[in-house]
């Protein structure tokens, strides 16, 4: 619970860390409870992300989805396409009553990036509504930046400075890593509690995205069943056989955390890896204003050109993806997908499918951008 004595800590060389909020959190709307200094990660709406239930015992804070899909260049290879929140934020309380104010120290693990160009944000009080931080004004922005290059080839001067990045598996919990940090200092007021927030994304995902920094070549992900989870698998010489270095595992933990002088806190969580099959035709609908999130509950059907007759129909998921499943035979012909979107409409894309193979026809619903992708 949020501030709560005694909650559960983290012990890393010569620090003690202490962090709050949960899936279950709502003890952060009481106001006896706003006092109390924490670090926790949500999502874009500010509020806790959920225990997907996929990581048992070793939960952590919360868990978000990555989202892979099957990369037509080098199938049957996938790419890391969106997570599921598409973007985060790292949220500090911070007690200050230190004449001219405090330094707080924020610590950004590995792979995140920053989002937007004054992503973080100073308010002079904390403030909750149903669980969810709720600040109140604009805040004060910091203009810093966090990019994949900032972890490849870490910057010698500026605000930021950044452990460097070598090889795919830099990710904790692989034998003999350690953690990789981006850290910067935030002033805060000596007035009492602060609420500082950093606005973040998910640095490997998207299809150019290359988690292996030794080249300029785009990298395929395989998922590989290991101990009952799919780990995502990366090609470091780039063919176009089996991967056999482990990228991102499934349940990979992130530590956040902020040092300040009234006490460290930090927050930890984990992403799970959901690969989506393939099966004639895939669609994701999705906003790309929010970092690709996906839009659940859209209904898509497929139909040959200028026919009537439906070949087959689904309803997306949770992360905007839905499945067309159809085996298209014969010479290659031209189909229609049709998507009907909460809050936008009918949206159609004609696409050519051949004989036993498949699509990826997605829609950018901020954009009107069709993407169209033919194995």
């Amino acid at each position: 619970m949020c501030g709560q004595t005694g909650a559960q800590a983290v012990e890393l060389p010569s620090q003690q860390f202490t962090s709050c909020g949960s899936q279950d959190d709502t003890a952060c709307d009481a106001p006896n409870k706003r006092n109390q200094e924490c670090a926790l990660v949500t999502s874009s709406s500010l509020c806790p992300l959920p225990d997907l239930g996929a990581c048992g015992a070793s939960a952590e804070d919360g868990q978000f989805r990555l989202i892979f899909t099957p990369d037509v260049q080098v199938w049957p290879g996938y790419k890391l396409n969106g997570s599921n929140p598409g973007q985060y934020y790292y949220n500090a309380i911070v007690d200050c009553m230190a004449p001219g104010g405090c330094d707080a120290t924020i610590n950004i693990p590995y792979p995140f990036v920053t989002q937007g160009a004054m992503p973080v944000h100073v308010y002079p009080d904390p403030d909750f509504s149903r669980g969810c931080f709720a600040p109140s004004g604009s805040g004060v922005a910091s203009a810093l930046a966090i990019s994949m290059g900032s972890w490849i080839s870490p910057p010698a001067t500026g605000p930021v400075s950044c452990d460097q990045v070598t090889a795919p598996n830099q990710l904790p919990d692989f034998p003999g890593n350690i953690d990789k940090f981006c850290t910067f200092t935030v002033h805060v007021p000596g007035t009492g509690l602060s609420y500082v927030n950093v606005h973040l994304d998910y640095g490997l995902k998207g299809p150019g995205v290359n988690a292996n920094p030794f080249d300029g070549i785009v990298d395929r992900y395989d998922g590989v069943l290991s101990g009952g989870a799919t780990d995502a698998f990366v090609d470091v010489n780039n063919t176009l056989t089996t991967p056999s270095v482990v990228a991102i595992d499934d349940c990979a933990r992130y530590e956040f955390w902020h040092g300040a002088p009234s006490g460290d806190r930090s927050a930890t969580v984990q992403s799970v890896n959901a690969f989506k099959k393939i099966s004639g035709v895939y669609s994701q609908s999705f906003r790309s204003s929010s970092g690709r999130v996906g839009i659940p509950g859209v209904t898509a059907t497929l139909k040959k050109k200028g026919t009537n007759p439906i070949l087959a129909s689904g309803l997306a998921d949770e992360d905007g993806y839905v499945l067309l499943n159809y085996k298209h035979t014969g010479k290659a012909a031209a189909f229609t997908v049709t998507l009907v979107i909460p809050g936008v409409g009918t949206r159609s894309q004609d696409v050519t499918l051949k004989a036993n193979g498949w699509a990826e026809v997605s829609y950018d619903a901020d954009t009107g951008t069709w993407f169209v992708d033919v194995k």
